[in-house]
């Protein structure tokens, strides 16, 4: 019943520290690796709004280099910068949450400037999201 009980508690600890590995693993940087498509804010939001399981397959983990006009600058709960690039629609547009090794790029940015950013595309809620995003140089 001992052996049972040591056993358990190594498993419980390999877990957490597993766990503890994955929550702090650093954040993959895409500011040197090349966008494998371009595209505008209109067109990958209407993509996405018209047809989410086709624009899955074409978008989902890739690196993407997203154009359009700035709508949002905020922080979110973890006090990581979130841009949000305009669509047509009034409501919803792309989401970028940005790496903060690149903030000396995207400080400068405010509501209103065109600009692209690059990240990986992870889904679809109601705006496209993209992660671990930088500025396009």
């Amino acid at each position: 019943m001992k052996k049972i009980g040591v056993i358990l508690l190594l498993l419980l600890l390999g877990g957490l520290a597993i766990g503890y590995y994955l929550y702090n693993k650093p954040k993959t940087d895409y500011t040197d690796i090349k966008a494998e498509m371009s595209i505008t804010a209109t067109e990958l939001f209407n993509a996405f709004n018209q047809d989410e399981p086709k624009a899955m397959g074409l978008y989902q983990n890739k690196v993407l280099a997203v154009s359009g006009a700035v709508s949002l600058i905020e922080k979110n709960q973890k006090n990581e910068t979130v841009i949000y690039l305009a669509s047509e629609d009034p409501m919803f547009g792309i989401q970028f949450t940005m790496l903060g090794s690149d903030s000396l790029n995207y400080t400068k940015l405010e509501p209103g400037n065109t600009t692209t950013l690059k990240g990986l595309c992870v889904g679809f809620t109601n705006d496209v999201v993209l992660t671990n995003a930088t500025v396009q140089k």
